[in-house]
């Protein structure tokens, strides 16, 4: 009988380890991309809506400081990027925010494809139409984003708020039985090894209480950034939404007037 018990044990543990590889592969991209937002609120009537053939998103010009392009994360991010980014334009720099795909009238299937498209587009047009390279500003997934893109170009600098290393190694820390090799074959968002490809001037911040993104991987990615000037911000006591409110926006304008050229 114990026999027989050891059988019926041992298939229970495969079939959930079998539905957990599904769950990793194929259900990625509905746990990655839960977009639920409409765009600039009431609050944020100062932005005008952009759009074009290759990308959408929202512009605001303050003056003629270096341009910011900005990746969000997901749920409420379009409103949240706008908040973070008001002293940055309040000081002259123009700024835009790429609407990903799924969102905001677009239709697309969201996907580390399309939305790369997307965000070396709007880099281009930003960079083209201000005569500069722009600093490149990522929050969360859009932290993944900007880094991807960074990689690609050379912007003026890169500003990650709680990026994660990759999205299998999220996906681990949900599933810490997941086999330790990445098995994803799409939608890997892998920064942990784009960020080293990036020479410009890199900023990290982080808090010590983020119970979404773990701060061991926002100090990762640093650590594993090669740029001679880079910064990591621990924000103590900080979590997931709310760096801004223990006052980051100073050392991200301090880290930026030092390092742009």
């Amino acid at each position: 009988m114990w026999k027989i018990g050891i059988l019926i044990a041992g298939s229970t543990f495969l079939a959930l380890y079998v539905l957990l590889l599904f769950t990793l592969i194929f259900k990625t991209p509905d746990l990655l991309y839960r977009f639920d937002f409409g765009g600039i609120s009431a609050a944020g009537k100062t932005m005008e809506r952009k759009e074009t053939d290759t990308f959408k998103g929202w512009y605001e010009v303050t003056g003629e400081a270096v341009p910011i392009l900005v990746f969000v994360g997901n749920v409420g991010a379009t409103m949240d990027g706008y908040m973070k980014t008001r002293a940055l334009a309040a000081s002259g720099h123009p700024v835009f925010i790429l609407s990903y795909p799924g969102t905001e009238g677009d239709f697309r299937k969201p996907s580390e494809t399309i939305i790369l498209e997307d965000a070396r587009s709007a880099y281009d047009w930003l960079a083209q139409a201000h005569g500069r390279p722009p600093i490149i500003y990522g929050i969360s997934l859009g932290a993944a984003v900007a880094t991807a893109v960074a990689a690609e170009r050379e912007p003026a600098a890169l500003v990650l708020e709680m990026p994660f290393e990759s999205v299998y190694a999220m996906g681990r820390q949900m599933f810490p039985l997941a086999p330790p090799v990445d098995i994803l074959p799409a939608n890997r968002w892998r920064t942990i090894d784009r960020i080293s490809a990036i020479s410009a001037p890199t900023l990290v911040l982080h808090g010590t209480e983020d119970r979404l993104i773990p701060y061991a991987q926002g100090l990762s990615v640093f650590n594993a950034s090669r740029a001679e000037r880079k910064a990591f911000i621990s924000v103590d006591g900080g979590g997931h939404n709310n760096l801004h409110s223990f006052g980051v926006e100073q050392d991200i304008s301090s880290f930026l007037a030092e390092n742009l050229e």
